[in-house]
């Protein structure tokens, strides 16, 4: 996973999505969090932003096609 190792998102992030991040602390808090909203609201992306602040490995399961497309290209590699 060298590629995604310090992944990158292309656009900026919406107020409300900045907000969720916000609220979520710490990977030491140890919480755990339920996301609700709406289908398009950007729930896998600010789940694979929880990932890379947390810097832990993750899983991730995804019920579609779609969302599994949605999150591989979200994830760019870092520029060197």
């Amino acid at each position: 996973m060298e590629g995604l190792s310090r992944p990158h998102f292309r656009h900026p992030f919406r107020k409300y999505q900045h907000q969720i991040l916000d609220q979520m602390g710490t990977p030491e808090a140890d919480l755990k969090h339920h996301i609700v909203a709406p289908a398009g609201s950007g729930k896998t992306i600010v789940g694979l932003e929880l990932i890379r602040r947390f810097d832990e490995s993750a899983v991730v399961f995804a019920p579609t096609a779609t969302i599994q497309q949605q999150a591989s290209c979200t994830l760019t590699p870092a520029p060197s």
